[in-house]
């Protein structure tokens, strides 16, 4: 999927690329030490911002990708850390 993440003052962007058989895309997110994952986006876009990433933390995404005839891929994960505040 060329998964990529970066991280500005308004949170974390996800960036990817929907193989050409995609139907949708699911977006999983887990914080380092917290419960579980979360869906925290479903849809066709091939862009994600998270604006509710809280700073000083860690973040597991999980990208999954459904065909057109429902089958769902193993996921791409990426983790990133968000910028802390400046003291």
């Amino acid at each position: 999927l060329g998964v990529s993440a970066t991280v500005d003052k308004t949170g974390v962007a996800l960036t990817w690329q929907r193989p050409a058989d995609s139907r949708r895309v699911v977006v999983l997110r887990k914080r380092e030490g917290r419960g579980r994952r979360v869906v925290v986006y479903q849809g066709r876009a091939t862009i994600y911002r998270d604006t509710s990433a809280r700073a000083c933390a860690v973040y597991r995404y999980t990208i999954l990708n459904y065909d057109r005839r429902g089958h769902r891929s193993t996921g791409v994960p990426t983790s990133i850390s968000t910028r802390c505040a400046d003291a």
